[in-house]
């Protein structure tokens, strides 16, 4: 069970909007909307501080995008 304060309307997010070069696609939103309809497999977290793995990296790039698909746009992790 979660304990704590409320779940805020907004949050700060890294995102990117197509596959390419992390220097042009990726960008931080400071009001992005916090999701409220999570699926069975999901979680909510609140993070303090961030980190891209190889994978995200990958799918950054779209080295991947044959078996990872994402919807843009897309917030790593």
């Amino acid at each position: 069970m979660a304990t704590g304060g409320i779940i805020p309307d907004r949050m700060k997010c890294v995102q990117h909007t197509e596959y390419g070069d992390a220097r042009q696609v990726l960008s931080v939103v400071n009001d992005a909307e916090v999701p409220r309809i999570l699926k069975s497999n999901q979680v909510l977290v609140k993070i303090h501080a961030v980190s891209i793995n190889s994978f995200d990296w990958k799918i950054l790039n779209g080295n991947v995008s044959l078996i990872q698909k994402v919807s843009f746009p897309h917030i790593p992790g």
